[in-house]
């Protein structure tokens, strides 16, 4: 079987050698089979040129992006209670998704800290910089 990358496979649409798209159902992914004028073709990934999966509504976008107006599917081999065993687990995200979480407790912090600045030199009160810069002296004659 051939195998097309996204971009082989908008060339071929646009050329006319590629006639329907199928839908072929793996689990709880979709992907993309072409019928071409010389033969079925899958639709790979650039890289790896392994078969490209696809959750069910990115699939049918797909095909109609590449300006295909129809094709075929079927949903027998369809298993969408699996959809939570296909996800790929990502600690990269998660990671940042912690740190994105730390950002706005200490932007939070932060902000508290200002205003309360403020709003004791707006009340004259100068005692907490007045500490704060005895302390700083301290450290800096040590």
């Amino acid at each position: 079987m051939k195998q097309l990358d996204l971009s082989q496979a908008r060339t071929a649409v646009q050329t006319g050698g590629i006639l329907a798209a199928d839908l072929r159902p793996a689990g709880s992914r979709f992907y993309v089979e072409f019928e071409t004028r010389s033969g079925p073709a899958l639709l790979v990934t650039t890289n790896t040129r392994k078969p490209r999966p696809f959750s069910p509504l990115k699939a049918f976008e797909t095909v109609r992006e590449l300006g295909l107006a129809g094709g075929r599917y079927s949903l027998v081999q369809w298993q969408p209670e699996t959809a939570n065993v296909d996800r790929r687990p990502r600690p990269d995200r998660k990671a940042a998704m912690q740190r994105s979480r730390e950002a706005v407790q200490h932007d939070a912090w932060f902000r508290e800290q200002v205003a309360a600045g403020l709003a004791s030199v707006e009340a004259g009160d100068t005692q907490p910089f007045d500490a704060f810069r005895r302390e700083l002296e301290a450290e800096l004659a040590a």
